[in-house]
């Protein structure tokens, strides 16, 4: 088994290392054709980004690792922007703790939704995104990761 770098990475479909692959197990059954991007804390915190172009309609899934629990907000900042392109409260049924272990929250954005486009449209003309999840005023993650390799990978 290979073990997954301490720092940020991009990973394109073909590369993913295997313990990315076993954090995607929550998540829906994915085509060859996602593109995977994660973004780690130090402290074990991650979000990952998951685009499924295959899926019917193609769809988006943000996850999040020891990072978010119900009402905690995830926030995406785009490049120096002080507004985020996507903000979203965690419902109690998008958070869970398996296994008696961190909390995972998933959010299931399709095409067809208009946040979708938004999180396409910007990521493909940023450099750099940062990710927030807070709980009221405790930060629970705060991470810069670049879209450079990642947005590539990624054609609509």
């Amino acid at each position: 088994m290979t073990a997954c770098p301490a720092r940020p990475v991009r990973v394109g479909r073909a590369a993913l290392c295997a313990g990315l692959a076993a954090a995607l197990v929550a998540l829906p059954a994915l085509s060859a054709e996602t593109v995977v991007m994660t973004a780690t804390d130090p402290d074990g915190a991650a979000i990952t980004f998951a685009f499924d172009k295959d899926a019917s309609p193609p769809t988006l899934f943000l996850r999040t690792e020891a990072a978010g629990v119900a009402y905690s907000a995830l926030s995406i900042y785009v490049d120096k922007s002080t507004t985020p392109t996507y903000r979203h409260i965690f419902g109690t049924s998008e958070c869970a703790f398996p296994g008696g272990g961190p909390s995972r929250c998933t959010v299931t954005i399709p095409k067809g939704d208009r946040a979708y486009g938004d999180i396409v449209a910007i990521f493909k003309a940023g450099k750099e995104a940062r990710i927030t999840v807070d709980h009221g005023s405790a930060v629970a993650m705060d991470h810069t990761a670049s879209l450079i390799g990642f947005t590539k990978a990624f054609d609509e």
